[in-house]
């Protein structure tokens, strides 16, 4: 957890185991040249390539004129809602772990937090949930932001900078004066993002992790929890 006492902003993450718009490129480019059926088939499908396809993959196939948004979505949900009783369990023990520690490093989130998701497709958003603004890379709850968000009435001062707003990215970062897709953590100062890197990884959300919100007119809460790795591990969480 980071705390500033001046206009608290708190970022959390438990350990287990262990500039506007800017995406992130590839250093290894996709020269197999494999068409996207050609892609898709050899994952045995649709539903498996969404879940298991590399970033350079996800280009090709994101960009055929086949693509079904709305069926990439559904696979999405479903994916996710397979995950609901491991996620019931991780929470429990983090619960177990709060109360056997005085530490005050993890705030579990409750009711009044909301919960960043991929585009709800024909379902629409649930009680709680907001969706993603941007993605690139591999996706949705893999390489995505969200909108920016305001401080309720004052503003943040970082380096000597001060900013009305702020955006989530799934990487492990909170950014200022714009979103941030990079997947590959760099040393400051040649990161050049003006960024709160509190778990600056290449993580993935689509199995068991979750990322979680909450402004009120103390403080921001960011919760990364239980949040895995590309390409679609979640042995190894924060």
């Amino acid at each position: 957890m980071i705390r500033f006492l001046y206009n608290t902003f708190i970022l959390c993450c438990i350990i287990a185991i262990a500039s506007p718009n800017v995406v992130a490129q590839s250093n290894i480019d996709f020269t197999a040249q494999k068409s996207a059926e050609k892609i898709i088939d050899s994952y045995g499908g649709f539903n498996h390539a969404v879940i298991n396809m590399t970033r350079d993959e996800w280009e090709v196939v994101r960009a055929w004129e086949g693509f079904d948004e709305n069926a990439y979505l559904e696979t999405l949900s479903n994916f996710k809602a397979s995950f609901s009783d491991d996620r019931d369990k991780r929470k429990i023990e983090r619960q177990a772990k709060v109360l056997q520690s005085d530490c005050g490093c993890w705030v579990e989130p409750d009711a009044t937090y909301t919960t960043l998701v991929p585009p709800p497709g024909l379902g629409g958003l649930q009680p709680g949930e907001e969706q993603w603004f941007s993605q690139g890379g591999a996706g949705w709850d893999v390489d995505c932001s969200s909108s920016p968000i305001s401080f309720p009435g004052w503003t943040f001062e970082l380096y000597g900078d001060v900013y009305e707003e702020f955006y989530i990215n799934s990487k492990g970062m909170i950014s200022f004066g714009g979103d941030v897709i990079d997947w590959t953590p760099t040393g400051f100062p040649e990161a050049e993002y003006n960024q709160i890197a509190g778990y600056w990884q290449d993580t993935d959300n689509r199995s068991v992790g979750e990322i979680m919100y909450k402004v009120t007119q103390d403080a921001v809460y960011v919760n990364y929890v239980e949040v895995g790795y590309y390409n679609n591990h979640y042995d190894l969480t924060n």
